[in-house]
């Protein structure tokens, strides 16, 4: 889909929520099926509405403060090890285009932004 519906959305919403709020958005994680395997991802269908990204363990974080909007996507670390078995995982380079955020970083920077 084109970014700009994401983008379009995520202005919408941030239109919506008062002054000094923060919306954050988990992609979600497949439940575990067996020992070494999972059910099918589907993405929270919020988180999805807002960024189009289609991956787990991602998340969004919206906030607004004296009509100032801050959205950073955060992405999940990169582990080439189990990108080996389970495939490609998304970049920020890629994150940025499918959702049209421009500010992307790993999640690792999370605890230290959120606080």
């Amino acid at each position: 889909m084109n970014k700009d519906i994401y983008i379009n959305n995520r202005n919408k919403l941030m239109q919506t929520i008062e002054d000094d709020s923060i919306v954050i958005l988990f992609a979600g994680k497949a439940p575990k099926k067996t020992g070494d395997e999972l059910y099918e991802f589907t993405p929270n269908r919020n988180f999805y509405y807002l960024t189009g990204i289609q991956e787990q363990e991602h998340l969004v974080v919206l906030s607004k403060s004296k009509e100032t909007v801050s959205q950073k996507l955060f992405l999940k670390d990169l582990d080439l090890d189990v990108e080996m078995w389970n495939g490609k995982t998304l970049r920020d380079n890629e994150g940025k285009e499918v959702s049209g955020i421009e500010e992307v970083v790993y999640m690792k920077e999370f605890k230290s932004y959120i606080h």
